[in-house]
This record gives C-alpha cells, sequence and structure tokens, in this order.
C-alpha cells in the first residue's frame, strides 16, 4: 500500500468495542485505507490462499502406490482432485450466490439460517476459503446496489454471533478462528475496495461516464461502513478517520470525497453527534459550510452538503425517510 498511514492504531484484538478515543487533529487521518485499527506489523493485506489449499488437498488425496513412495503426486489423480475442488467451490458459491439474491428484511431469519449453515460447514478447513468467499459476495452485492448496505450490515453482524469458532485460518503469523476471522476478513475486503475505488476516481474525469460509476460504487461502500459502525462491527476511530480523509482539502474538494462524506454521515451522523465527540462533529460541520461557499464546487455538491447540514440542524431527522435510507427494487422483491 502506498504511503499509507494507520489512523487507527488500536490492536485488531480490540474486539468489537465503540468509542474508542480520537486523537483531534491527528496527522494520522490521512489514511482512509486502514480499517483494522492495526499497527503496521500486524498487516492487512488481502490475498488469495486458494492455490495453497488445493496444493494442500493434492498433497493428501492425490499420492498413491509408488507415487506416494516416492512423494510425487500422479498427474490424473491431480486433475481429478482439482476438479473436484473447482465443483466444490462453484457449488457453494451458487449456493450462497442464491440466497443473497433472495434474503429481504422479511424473510431475513429464515434465509439466514440457511447462510449460516453454509457458512459453518467450511469449519474442516484451515484456510478459511468458503469464509472468505461469503464475504466476496457480501461485498458484491454492497458494492454493485443489489442489496441495502443496512441489511448487509445487519447479515453480518448476525455471522459474528453465530459462526462456529472451529472456523479458522492457520495461514496468519498466529492462527485466528470465529468471529475474529469474520471480522478480519470483512475488515481486508472492505479496505481493499476503499484502495481501488478511490484510487481509482482520484485518475477518472468526475463528469466521465466510469467516474459516475466509481462513486456510486464509493457511496454504497461508505454506507456499508457506516452501517458496520452501527452494529458495533467497527470502531468509532475509524469513521472518524475517514471524515478527515474526505474533508482534508476544502480548496480544492473532490467530487467523490464530498458525496461520499455525506453518505455516510447521513448513515453515523445521529450515533456519532453526542456529547464526547460534540467537538470533533462542530469542527467537520464548520469545514462542510465552508465547502458550500465554495464557487469552484457544483451546484449538486452544494445541495448534497446542505442537506446533511439541515439533518444536523433537525436533530438528525430526515424529511423523507425512504430517501434518506433507500431500498434496492432487488431487496424488495428478493431478486
Amino acid at each position: 500500500m502506498r504511503n499509507a498511514e494507520s489512523f487507527a492504531s488500536k490492536a485488531d484484538n480490540e474486539g468489537l468495542n465503540v468509542g474508542s478515543s480520537v486523537a483531534v487533529g491527528s496527522s494520522s487521518a490521512g489514511n482512509l485505507y486502514n480499517l483494522h485499527g492495526q499497527g503496521p506489523e500486524d498487516g492487512i493485506e488481502v490475498e488469495d490462499e486458494q492455490n495453497n489449499r488445493v496444493a494442500e488437498n493434492v498433497l493428501e488425496s492425490g499420492i498413491s502406490g509408488e507415487s506416494e513412495a516416492k512423494g510425487i503426486a500422479e498427474p490424473g489423480r491431480i486433475s481429478t482432485v482439482l476438479q473436484s475442488i473447482s465443483d466444490s467451490l462453484e457449488s457453494e458459491n451458487s449456493e450462497v450466490r442464491e440466497l443473497l439474491s433472495e434474503i429481504t428484511s422479511q424473510n431475513f431469519e429464515v434465509i439466514f439460517d440457511q447462510i449460516i449453515i453454509l457458512v459453518n460447514t467450511s469449519d474442516a478447513e484451515k484456510d478459511g476459503h468458503t469464509l472468505r468467499q461469503f464475504v466476496n459476495l457480501v461485498m458484491e452485492n454492497v458494492i454493485g446496489g443489489e442489496k441495502s448496505a443496512r441489511l448487509c450490515a445487519r447479515l453480518c453482524r448476525k455471522v459474528m454471533e453465530q459462526i462456529s469458532p472451529n472456523i479458522i485460518d492457520k495461514d496468519f503469523d498466529r492462527p485466528i478462528a470465529g468471529a475474529q476471522l469474520f471480522r478480519k476478513y470483512l475488515l481486508n475486503i472492505c479496505q481493499e475496495k476503499f484502495e481501488c475505488i478511490f484510487e481509482r476516481e482520484e485518475n477518472v474525469d468526475a463528469e466521465g461516464e466510469l467516474g459516475m460509476e466509481t462513486t456510486h460504487q464509493s457511496s454504497n461502500l461508505v454506507r456499508f461502513v457506516g452501517e458496520l459502525f452501527e452494529v458495533q462491527i467497527l470502531a468509532e476511530k475509524i469513521i472518524h478517520g475517514c471524515i478527515k480523509k474526505f474533508l482534508k482539502d476544502i480548496d480544492n474538494p473532490k467530487e467523490a470525497y464530498i458525496e461520499s462524506l455525506c453518505a455516510l454521515l447521513k448513515v453515523v451522523g445521529k450515533s456519532l453527534d453526542k456529547e464526547k465527540a460534540n467537538f470533533h462533529i462542530n469542527v467537520y460541520f464548520e469545514r462542510m459550510s465552508e465547502i458550500s461557499r465554495k464557487e469552484n464546487i457544483s451546484s449538486r455538491m452544494k445541495s448534497i452538503l446542505l442537506e446533511v447540514i439541515e439533518l444536523r440542524q433537525s436533530n438528525w431527522v430526515a424529511r423523507n425517510t425512504a430517501q434518506a435510507n433507500p431500498i434496492p427494487i432487488a431487496e424488495v422483491h428478493g431478486h
């Protein structure tokens, strides 16, 4: 990760606590991407260890007879094992993808019961592959807008509560299991998407087609991050770090950052705007007011900023609840 500074230095074993202290004016606010609250020694690279898993299965299942004595896997047997593994993974993904397409707030409990069974059948794995695939599929739904951020965050919270403690990934420096492993995978993918989307946005004309698509994706992502905070998966200091990043350049604000800032504040504003964080919130909104008066921002961005400013003035009660919390059509109908 290029020149990344951590704005959250608490170790990953902080658990699910929310409300950790925020360093006012900390220079560490410059990094949007470290969502773990870790020091640099913990590392946050998102790696695909599927090859390791395949190799391990081949070594365990693909050696027989004379080849076993020589420690050499038979080519035909390797091909069969690889195909079997591929078919199994594809079947698991298809089932989970179908369930995610069907889940709504109305059938949540019924569909969740089926999802958690599939997730927990992976407790015999040593690399957490199935769990990582589940996290990836959830993120696909979030980024693409197929499911609301709130519904997906609710799903993630419930998975954390009911995930088998026997699901483990031994490929880290120290084995991680259960809820802690799920949280780590979730933060990994959020960080990866932040880095990908926002770096892409910086290199694309905001008026271009790709820029608009990327801005839509970034708004979906920050809503999800906000909802993860609301269900106490992310710590408060992470949210403050994101906000500081979005408000870093008030002279030449990026439209993607303004839109993402407003999307995030609509989700977390009421929860953040408490006495202990009042100073920070006041500073944020002073900067937002200043940006709204700039001549170099579009009328659309000015309108978005003023909408959130007015929302705070009305004690975070939206005039139109449906507009404040849009529900994707696919979620309403379950497809």
